[in-house]
This record gives C-alpha cells, sequence and structure tokens, in this order.
C-alpha cells in the first residue's frame, strides 16, 4: 500500500521534473511568448523542441545547453556535430 508521504514524494518528484523541463524549453526557445493558433503546428514544434534539446543534451562537452544552443546557431559545423555526431559530416 501506498503511503501518502510516499505519493507526495512521487508527485513533487514528477513536477519537478515537468517545471525543470519547462523552465528549460522556455528559456531556450521562448515557448511561453510562441503564438501558435493551429493544434497540428504546436505539436509539431513541441517535438521539434524536445528532438533539439535531446540532442544538446546528448552532445559530449562540457558547457551548459545554452552555450551549446549559441554556439550551434553561429557554427555550421557544430550545429552538424550536434545533429549528426562528432566525426560523421554529411
Amino acid at each position: 500500500m501506498l503511503t501518502s508521504e510516499a505519493f507526495g514524494t512521487a508527485i513533487r518528484a514528477h513536477w519537478q521534473t515537468e517545471n525543470n523541463q519547462h523552465w528549460l524549453l522556455d528559456t531556450l526557445f521562448q515557448e511561453d511568448k510562441q503564438k501558435m493558433y493551429d493544434e497540428d503546428g504546436a505539436s509539431i514544434l513541441a517535438i521539434l523542441r524536445r528532438w533539439a534539446l535531446n540532442l544538446v543534451k546528448l552532445h559530449p562537452a562540457k558547457t551548459s545547453q545554452n552555450q551549446k544552443f549559441n554556439r550551434a546557431c553561429w557554427s555550421d559545423d557544430f550545429r552538424e556535430e550536434i545533429i549528426f555526431g562528432a566525426g560523421q559530416k554529411v
């Protein structure tokens, strides 16, 4: 049987993960400022944002995710490295 303390801990852990991810998406992509009126477009953009975020998280560089996003914006080579992996240029 699940105790109320264990249930509360599980709920807080879930919302901590949700809040951290939302904060990161809002910081990097300005998600809260985006106006999307088409439901399909909004869901597609959400998928692409999470895909990009996961690729940046997987990159082995020891810099922050924000710095990786900025560097990917400035450098075609770094962006290719994030998308296709290190040492695998198209």
